[in-house]
């Protein structure tokens, strides 16, 4: 009887975790992020809207590798995890990761020191991932999240009374996954994110023609670029009246981390 025990045990260990591992897909790079959340408020005061990413790799039918960030509609935020300007989220990703890896547990958990809040987003992500197709090989060497600016050109005076264009990628398995284009406004009584700007202020960002608002063009040139895979291969954005040279610059100088 107590063979039968030790046996009944040993094969629900094993359909445990088979049950765990049947959930994973093929090995290779795996990507997931939320919608950007842009700001009602419109003023110089607006809170910037928070995305989380999510990166899994799956090697040998095991999670070997996991990265969670969050990007904002910021401009002048590069992102939260490789800036390091938050050491709290820092430690919560360090330990989800960490956790993940070694339990291969994919359903959200508590995990020591982690709010239930970050927690949950993290493992909804997780799985957001695992259920997409992985990411192909491209054509950069190195992963990770690229940030830069192009300043606005001063006037006579030295000031600058323009806008400072942003772009924040994502690169995952050397593909450009991911394209937030933004500007620094440097206007008094905005708002210096353009992207809230066009979404959330009442003076917005009027365009003539029926293309669209100020951001809903500048995600088209973000789809164009994840699309083309090089700055240099992008030339005119289909519905995209607004200039986007020194966007593709921005991108460009962004890159140069990444080859």
């Amino acid at each position: 009887m107590k063979k039968y025990v030790l046996l009944l045990t040993a094969l629900f260990g094993m359909v445990s975790a088979q049950a765990l591992f049947a959930a994973l897909p093929k090995d290779g790079f795996y990507f997931a992020k939320d919608p950007l959340a842009y700001s009602n408020a419109g003023t110089a005061q607006a809170a910037a809207g928070m995305s989380g990413q999510m990166v899994v790799q799956v090697q040998g039918g095991k999670i070997v590798k996991a990265e969670f960030n969050l990007v904002s509609t910021d401009a002048k935020f590069k992102d939260l995890r490789t800036s390091g300007t938050n050491k709290n989220f820092t430690a919560a990703a360090n330990a989800l990761e960490k956790d993940l890896i070694s339990s291969q547990n994919i359903k959200d958990h508590s995990v020591s020191g982690v709010q239930a809040a970050q927690s949950k987003m993290f493992f909804t992500l997780v799985d957001k991932a695992l259920a997409s197709q992985p990411v192909a090989k491209g054509q950069y060497k190195k992963d990770g999240w690229y940030y830069a600016k192009v300043p606005c050109t001063p006037d006579k005076e030295g000031k600058t009374w323009g806008i400072d264009d942003t772009v924040l990628l994502t690169v995952v398995n050397g593909t450009i996954v991911d394209s937030i284009w933004n500007g620094i406004i440097n206007y008094t009584g905005y708002s210096d994110s353009k992207l809230v700007v066009s979404a959330a202020d009442s003076r917005g960002y009027p365009m003539p023609g029926k293309a669209g608002k100020w951001h809903e063009q500048a995600a088209k040139a973000d789809a164009a670029l994840i699309k083309a895979q090089d700055p240099a291969k992008v030339d005119a954005v289909s519905g995209c009246t607004i200039h986007i040279a020194d966007f593709l610059t921005a991108a460009k100088d962004a890159l140069k981390d990444a080859k």
